[in-house]
Formats: structure tokens, sequence, C-alpha cells
């Protein structure tokens, strides 16, 4: 797995964006390509140098959110994705997917259903206190 951010050489901005293009209904953002480079922490992943998905980390009411799009089929590789976030950020992640695919993603990543399309990975021991 190769993960790549903006601010690498070999960051492939076009293919992310086609990427993006293609799956932004089922994401269900309503922003620009640009401006979730823009605004977030932007990482794309690839597997045998072909981009697979990407995934962006943001701020939302103090918390943190992640979201993300993918080709279809790489169902294991986009759990190890999803999972090398946690990793990077060590407080609790936060996701909200109206996709039920994605939906299925997160709970075998290891979130836990708050509501219908909202999902959260405890990523520290002390969020979990009184849960």
């Amino acid at each position: 797995m190769d993960v790549r951010i903006p601010a690498d050489e070999n960051f492939d901005f076009y293919a992310c964006r086609k990427l993006y293009k293609k799956y932004q209904k089922a994401v269900g953002d309503d922003v620009s390509f640009n401006q979730i480079i823009k605004n977030t922490c932007f990482y794309s992943f690839y597997d045998n140098k072909n981009l697979v998905g990407c995934i962006y980390v943001f701020e939302k009411n103090k918390k943190i959110f992640i979201n993300g799009f993918a080709k279809r089929g790489f169902h294991n590789f986009n759990i190890k994705a999803v999972k090398k976030i946690f990793d990077w950020f060590k407080s609790d992640i936060y996701a909200f997917s109206i996709n039920k695919p994605a939906r299925y993603l997160l709970l075998r990543c290891g979130f836990s259903k708050i509501t219908d399309n909202l999902f959260v990975y405890y990523n520290n021991g002390e969020s979990r206190k009184g849960n």
C-alpha cells in the first residue's frame, strides 16, 4: 500500500478528482474536489501503483471526521486504508455515511453505530468510559 498526500511530488490530482466525481453522489458531499483538497487532511491510497481510493479527515463541531471514496471491489484494501487513519489520528473518529456499502465498511473497521448514518471509532480508551 502506497499513501500519497497533495504535497507529494507523485500525487495524482487528476486521478483523485476523477474518482471523486464518479462517487461524489454516493459520498454525499456537495463541495468541490478543490475545496476538499484545500480544507482537509487528504490521503490517496494505491495498490501496485494504481489508485484505489482516497480518505480525507476534517474537523466538524470539535470532532474529527473521515470521509472517502474508492473503486468497487477493493473492500479488504479499503479496510486497511481506514485502519491506517487510526494510527495517524489518536482521538475518536466520526463518520457520516448515507451509502450502505460504506456503512458496512465502517462497521468492519470497528466503528460503532450512533444513528443510522453516524458512526464513531473510539480511538482512545477515555471516550469509552460511561458508554
